[in-house]
């Protein structure tokens, strides 16, 4: 049985908020997350004048991919 490659929805299927109250946006994802593409990641990031955190490797950035509390998170969020 030949079965037909299917594909995968964008990370982001709905209509983007136009108003977002955060005083910054800041997104952190991983170059091999296998339910989302570099490229789509940069063009949310520009659309909301984000700044962008690549890692190398990472996966799935969620508690099933081994992450839990991060510190990195947090020092971004006290940062700021």
């Amino acid at each position: 049985m030949i079965r037909k490659k299917r594909r995968l929805r964008p990370f982001s299927p709905c209509p983007r908020p136009q108003n977002i109250t955060a005083k910054a946006v800041h997104i952190v994802v991983s170059d091999n997350d296998p339910w989302v593409k570099i490229a789509e990641v940069e063009e949310i990031a520009k659309y909301y004048d984000a700044s962008l955190d690549v890692l190398v490797d990472a996966g799935h950035i969620n508690a099933d991919f081994g992450y839990g509390k991060w510190g990195l998170i947090e020092a971004l969020v006290l940062q700021k």
